[in-house]
């Protein structure tokens, strides 16, 4: 499983625990439907702008939820995720040094 795949899954999952919708994710990312659809697809990846958004509405930061992804790859066994994580988190904290 790629980052990406366990971001997404772990962004869907949030949304359920959340009882919060992917309609309202667009809305806040600012993006159609279509758009969302194609990273849950995994057919585009999360920008970080983006995972900061969708940490904000899921009410954490964007490393926590990195952590949240990391761990749930690593509870559900996945072990072929964890290196994809961690180079993820990796970009993520150069991209936060640029800015």
């Amino acid at each position: 499983m790629s980052a990406q795949e366990c971001m997404s899954q772990t962004i869907e999952a949030e949304l359920a625990a959340q009882k919060k919708t992917k309609n309202g994710l667009a809305n806040r990312l600012n993006i159609n439907r279509r758009n969302l659809y194609q990273r849950f697809a995994n057919e585009k990846s999360w920008s970080f702008g983006e995972l900061e958004v969708v940490a904000t509405f899921l009410g954490m930061s964007v490393w926590q939820l990195v952590a949240l992804a990391a761990s749930r790859s690593v509870l559900s066994g996945e072990a072929s995720a964890e290196p994809a994580l961690a180079a993820a988190t990796a970009t993520l904290n150069h991209k936060e040094t640029k800015q």
